[in-house]
């Protein structure tokens, strides 16, 4: 699997490790980007090989999904 293809797995499951962990009431709301961020770290890092530049890109994917999961709620709360 390529890095692009990565980074995308990556930001997709990081978004539902993140709506997990939000469900999850003992889980603490403010740890959830730094949870998803590693998540991703880990997931591109899992699925393309283990370099500091495809760690990196899987924290930015990772917060990516977390951007994302606010822009969907921002606009929802809108509607």
């Amino acid at each position: 699997m390529n890095v692009a293809e990565s980074i995308t797995t990556a930001a997709t499951v990081s978004l539902g490790v993140g709506g997990l962990a939000k469900q999850w009431e003992a889980f603490p709301d403010r740890f959830i980007p730094t949870l998803v961020a590693f998540v991703g770290a880990i997931t591109v890092c899992f699925l393309s090989a283990w370099t500091p530049e495809n760690f990196i890109a899987g924290l930015v994917a990772g917060l990516g999904s977390t951007g994302a999961n606010q822009v969907y709620r921002q606009y929802k709360k809108d509607q």
